[in-house]
């Protein structure tokens, strides 16, 4: 989550929450599009701070 929110502040008109799934898809060795969605949804609220 560091690496995205320092991403995100570097660049805050270019980086989303793609960003975000792809840097956990590299950790987990998966394409960012093979994470469940329920993975996605976790992220996503971890992003927004909920």
């Amino acid at each position: 989550m560091n690496a995205y929110r320092r991403l995100k502040a570097a660049r805050p008109g270019q980086v989303t929450i793609v960003a975000l799934y792809a840097l956990e898809a590299a950790l987990l060795d998966v394409p960012w599009t093979d994470l469940p969605l329920g993975v996605r949804e976790h992220l996503r609220q971890a992003a927004d701070g909920t």
